[in-house]
């Protein structure tokens, strides 16, 4: 994958809802992937991220870090959210 040895992924893609879209492109299948010390980096829309999957990789990974300009309910006060 290609996320595989990313210090830093940056997501920077429009949001496209319906079947083919990229809402929650960025999930579980591709997370696991990461890094355990990645920086996921989300300044397009919230939507492409899905949150669980996101709030259960930031707390399996204490070195992972998620920054985004509009964290949504399930991770904005989790400690390794910016």
């Amino acid at each position: 994958a290609a996320v595989a040895g990313a210090d830093y992924i940056s997501i920077n893609i429009p949001y496209i809802k319906g079947e083919g879209g990229t809402h929650g492109i960025i999930g579980a299948p591709v997370m696991e992937h990461f890094k355990s010390d990645a920086v996921l980096l989300n300044f397009a829309r919230g939507e492409l991220v899905d949150s669980e999957a996101l709030h259960d990789f930031l707390n399996r990974n204490d070195g992972a870090r998620y920054v985004s300009d509009f964290p949504d309910d399930v991770v904005w006060d989790h400690p390794n959210s910016i």
